[in-house]
């Protein structure tokens, strides 16, 4: 864990910001989004820094930093909340105020990305929107189509239900060749 002297921003090169969304479906409690910053180092080599935890990864590109980040990050929480002081630890780390340059690094990357209409916020929401539109079209398409096939059957149902005497075949012989 780091300290509250605030940890420097001076000298990165950022690369990339980032969230990551932690499923927790079998607990009773939910980490929110994460947010990440991915800085280029010297000699072709990349920092991940989760800017909740102050926790860094490293690697040989952003990807590969962001994965390893990824990886320590659950790690973390975790070993926080089964040999830790539990949930209170990252209330405690949000309490800090040890990242707040990243965290200003971070606002002005992602506003700057808003400027242009790329911010995270808004790409995880539209890709989310999509995938409930496309899910809801699927429902109503299926809802249509059963309701008119639940209709032809009615209508079937009821043209046989008038035909009581039906016609099964016609048969027909000329007189001519009878005689």
């Amino acid at each position: 864990m780091i300290g509250d002297d605030g940890v420097s921003v001076t000298d990165k090169k950022f690369v990339g910001i980032g969230k990551f969304l932690f499923d927790t479906a079998n607990t009773e409690w939910n980490i929110p989004h994460l947010h990440f910053l991915i800085n280029k180092a010297d000699n072709d080599h990349f920092e991940a820094t989760n800017l909740e935890f102050g926790l860094v990864a490293s690697g040989d590109s952003a990807e590969e930093a962001m994965r390893r980040l990824a990886g320590l990050v659950h790690f973390h929480i975790t070993s926080v909340m089964t040999e830790g002081n539990g949930y209170q630890e990252f209330i405690d780390a949000a309490n800090s105020r040890a990242m707040d340059d990243y965290w200003r690094a971070y606002r002005v990357i992602d506003f700057s990305l808003g400027e242009k209409g790329k911010d995270l916020s808004h790409e995880i929401e539209k890709r989310i929107t999509r995938a409930i539109q496309e899910t809801f079209n699927k429902q109503v398409k299926d809802a249509i189509i059963q309701k008119a096939q639940n209709k032809a059957d009615e209508i079937i149902k009821a043209y046989e239900e008038l035909t009581v005497v039906k016609l099964i075949t016609v048969q027909y012989t000329e007189l001519r060749d009878v005689a």
